[in-house]
């Protein structure tokens, strides 16, 4: 009886996983844009036309987690720390830290309660982390930019055009 819970607490799991990350699931806002697109004579020009341009927000059982302004936000830090996750995926990350410090808090504290105070630490620390790595890379950039400058005005100054001396 002992496996046959773990193997559905298992399969519960793994199901909620593929669900939240968006597995295999067709949105229904791309289905009715690809059918505006097939059908050009029913597109509404008052309303703007057509758009291919979709709004990142984080949608979880049609309820949105994340907006649209906040998941662009998170995009460019991101991408200026270097890392290549999605907003789901680094939505997910936040969440995963904060319900592991909240877990480790419950079984090493002697108050219970002070342990749920640990997830908002969790989620914030993530946030930290990319905040520091996107310091890291500029602090790395800003150090190159001048020696790169130098050997680029020495390109120009010895008679090479712009893209010769980049």
């Amino acid at each position: 009886m002992m496996i046959f819970a773990a193997l559905c607490g298992g399969a519960f799991a793994f199901t909620m996983v593929l669900w939240a990350t968006g597995f295999g699931s067709i949105s229904v806002e791309a289905s009715a844009r690809l059918g505006r697109l097939r059908n050009p004579t029913e597109v509404n020009v008052a309303a703007g036309g057509p758009s291919l341009r979709k709004r990142g927000a984080v949608r979880l059982g049609g309820i949105n987690l994340i907006s649209g302004g906040m998941a662009a936000k998170w995009v460019t830090d991101l991408e200026r720390a270097g890392l290549s996750l999605k907003v789901r995926e680094y939505l997910i990350l936040r969440v995963v830290v904060g319900i592991v410090l909240t877990a480790l808090g419950l079984s090493f504290s002697p108050i219970p309660q002070l342990a749920f105070l640990l997830f908002p630490v969790g989620f914030l620390a993530v946030g930290f982390w990319v905040k520091r790595r996107m310091g890291s890379r500029r602090r790395k950039l800003e150090a190159q930019l001048v020696e790169m400058l130098q050997m680029l005005s020495s390109g120009l100054r010895a008679g090479f055009g712009l893209i010769q001396s980049l």
